[in-house]
């Protein structure tokens, strides 16, 4: 009997203990719902220090309507959590600045009619029913962002990855006033091959950035009109100075000095052929802005970087078009890349196309040089003439190369820039330019020898990186030209939140006796094993026999 009384009272003292348990867990799950904890090394589910910076600067009330429906296709379900997730989270740290609602327009035709008029509109989906037939369904999966008398639509969440920069970009365009000018200069680039039809074109970059939607407003400076930058710019994006003038030179002299942010990207070589899949040969640029960009800190070494690291590359061999590694399309890596700069610390990988070595020059003075990228240690030098066959003997090349190793291809200039055009004799001459009326476009008392501000100098090795083929081919290329131009109109606001992608681990390349090893150590390990494990089996076995016998005979 008190055996029993004894299990009842312990069954129930567990039942109480439980009870408790899940009391305990139910509090703290309600008051810590948003203790979640994102372990994906680029913090994929977590908005961004830059997000929270803008959410607890703002000034006034953010209105985010999201017009959602209920019965979602499977397919956008999962997108649909991650938004409401993604958005709980602005509420969170809006500091009770950021409202958001769900509108399921449904059948209701007056709330598709508002929608509409708002900016979103209905979707046409493809989903397969229970009968596993291919139907057509309608739904909303769009949002309006409301700012005292602005309003910003976003008319359809296709990625929500994307959706910080999406939301964050639209609430730092409604604190500004106007657009952001940069200015856009295209050199011609592939000087063998002007006006065949080749040249590199650059519309997918104003696309990003200009545009109804963008967040810029581009200024195209045309080479061959154009005599100086024109006023209110925040940024100048350099694709190749060829037909620059040196009055263009000057002014972006003066741009740099007064604290202006500059984007130079230069290309080392100029080809004279075919440039993929045949003989096509190229040599080193001719000089353009070279010795003005020397007076800031940066000196180009114009050879060609090869790495073993590389890019796949496509060409044509007869009738078939073929697809293998290309050195002269080197893969910058996670090593490789400053993590500690902003708009490089959401990247995974850049390629960068037939660029070579940057070398900073000694003696300074109040300018800062800082690495963006660097080649992985498996590169090596080329010299001129540069052979750009994809087929070539490559082994052959590396073990000729005098030059082997890391090459850092991107630096960052920051600082107090000193002019390029003080008129001594390791300098440049002032142009005397004039306008269209004769008048005088630079007066000589208000340049600036030294700068008063601090001015940005970012210079890469490469401006077909981030010409429309290799955007598309390396959609990673778009989001460092995106992230580098936010960096340098906005400062750290949008540094980093264009995206996060997932981090690319490359296999790690092996020499040949490396493979050799491994390829017979596969052949000749398993059986090595089996051997060794039939051999241990039949000494234990054989030790058995013996402990019996002994035990037996005694």
């Amino acid at each position: 009997m008190n055996n029993k009384l004894s299990r009842q009272s312990g069954n129930f003292t567990e039942i109480i203990i439980v009870v408790l348990i899940l009391a305990v867990l139910s509090f703290l799950s309600y008051r810590l719902a948003w203790s979640r904890f994102d372990l994906t090394e680029k913090k994929q589910y977590t908005i961004s220090k830059s997000t929270k910076d803008v959410l607890h600067s703002l000034d006034d009330t953010v209105d985010i309507e999201v017009f959602m429906s209920r019965d979602l296709p499977p397919q956008v379900v999962t997108m649909a959590s991650e938004v409401r997730n993604k958005l709980d989270e602005y509420v969170r740290y809006g500091n009770g600045k950021v409202k958001v609602r769900y509108t399921d327009p449904a059948d209701d035709e007056k709330e598709k009619e508002r929608a509409a008029s708002l900016g979103v509109q209905e979707l046409q989906l493809q989903v397969i029913d229970k009968g596993s037939q291919l139907t057509v369904k309608k739904i909303f999966f769009g949002l309006v962002m409301n700012f005292v008398d602005k309003s910003e639509p976003i008319p359809q969440i296709v990625d929500p990855t994307t959706m910080e920069y999406d939301l964050t970009s639209r609430l730092v365009k409604f604190s500004m006033g106007e657009k952001p000018k940069i200015a856009f200069f295209k050199g011609p680039l592939v000087i063998g091959q002007q006006g065949q039809g080749n040249e590199p074109q650059y519309n997918a970059l104003n696309q990003v950035l200009g545009g109804a939607d963008g967040l810029y407003e581009i200024v195209n400076i045309d080479p061959q009109a154009d005599k100086k930058l024109p006023d209110g710019l925040k940024a100048v994006i350099i694709a190749g100075a060829f037909g620059m003038s040196d009055s263009m030179k000057y002014s972006l002299d003066q741009f740099l000095l007064g604290g202006g942010q500059v984007l130079l990207m230069i290309d080392p070589m100029m080809e004279t052929g075919q440039q993929m899949g045949g003989l096509g040969q190229a040599f080193p640029a001719l000089p353009t802005i070279e010795d003005q960009i020397e007076k800031y800190g940066i000196t180009l070494n114009k050879k060609l970087v090869a790495d073993q690291a590389c890019a796949n590359a496509q060409f044509r061999a007869g009738i078939f078009t073929l697809q293998q590694p290309y050195l002269l399309w080197p893969k910058i890596g996670p090593q490789g890349l400053n993590s500690e700069v902003g708009p490089i610390a959401p990247l995974t990988d850049l390629v960068i196309p037939w660029c070579c070595p940057l070398k900073p020059v000694e003696d300074l003075g109040g300018v800062k040089l800082t690495k963006l990228f660097e080649t992985s240690g498996q590169a090596f030098l080329l010299d001129s003439p540069f052979d750009l066959d994809p087929q070539q003997d490559w082994k052959f090349k590396l073990t000729t190369s005098t030059e082997k190793g890391r090459f850092v291809v991107g630096y960052m200039a920051t600082g107090t820039f000193k002019s390029a055009f003080d008129g001594s004799k390791e300098t440049l001459n002032v142009p005397s330019a004039t306008g269209d009326n004769g008048e005088q476009l630079f007066n000589p008392a208000n340049q600036l020898k030294e700068g008063n501000g601090q001015g940005r100098l970012i210079v890469v090795s490469s401006a077909k990186m981030i010409s429309d083929d290799f955007m598309q081919q390396y959609p990673i290329n778009r989001l460092f030209a995106a992230n580098m131009a936010d960096m340098l109109a906005l400062g750290d606001q949008l540094a980093g939140i264009r995206s996060a992608p997932v981090v690319s681990r490359p296999l790690k390349s092996l020499n040949e006796a490396q493979q050799q090893f491994i390829r017979w150590s596969l052949v000749l390990g398993l059986p090595l094993l089996l051997c060794l494990f039939g051999l241990l089996l039949w000494w234990l076995r054989n030790q058995g026999r013996k402990a019996i016998q002994a035990r037996y005979a005694e």
